[in-house]
């Protein structure tokens, strides 16, 4: 067996064509024993070996998408998360407003009173009656949520009018215009 075995290995190497390898000694190797006769020391190694190496680039190329995938992923959630900082700046809802759309027991222009402390928004309704809200999860720089009445309201972005769901709407009373007071020049009498 054995010397089958280095007769292979000196065919092998004759049939490459090396006059080096020719003249090189006999090292018999853990292969030799195991190649057949006439495989020329393959046994479908080659085959094999563009399997093995095809299938790995696939997994590679599977790894790279989904590793791209979640970055392109991460950076979106970051812009997502940068764009929303920036742009969280939240209108000061405190002030009187009057009530001037489907008001409560016909008190059309009545008096509402609106207390916003942090995210807390106390509400007067034109009745008296008086409500806590807090911003609404699904849009919380344009809504609020009356969690005791069961209804939110969306405020323009400058806070000047605020439109419940039920159709109320209230605008910011900015009071009487300020009075035109004319002076007039002293008078100067020359002598």
């Amino acid at each position: 067996m054995r010397a089958r075995g280095l007769r292979n290995l000196a065919f092998l190497r004759r049939r490459m064509g090396s006059p080096a390898a020719s003249h090189a000694p006999l090292i018999r190797s853990h292969a030799a024993v195991l190649e057949l006769q006439g495989t020329g020391g393959t046994n479908g190694f080659r085959q094999r070996l563009f399997v093995a190496r095809f299938a790995g680039l696939i997994f590679i190329q599977a790894m790279e998408l989904i590793l791209m995938r979640r970055l392109s992923l991460a950076l979106g959630l970051l812009a997502a998360c940068a764009a929303t900082g920036a742009s969280a700046e939240t209108v000061n809802l405190t002030g009187t407003y009057r009530c001037i759309q489907m008001c409560r027991n016909g008190m059309l222009g009545a008096p509402t009173f609106v207390t916003q402390n942090g995210q807390a928004v106390n509400l007067t309704t034109e009745t008296g009656e008086a409500y806590q809200a807090w911003p609404d999860w699904n849009a919380p720089y344009s809504r609020i949520w009356i969690d005791a009445r069961g209804e939110g309201a969306v405020y323009s972005p400058d806070g000047m009018r605020i439109q419940f769901d039920d159709g109320r709407v209230w605008q910011r009373d900015i009071g009487p215009p300020s009075p035109v007071v004319f002076r007039r020049a002293p008078v100067v009498y020359s002598r």
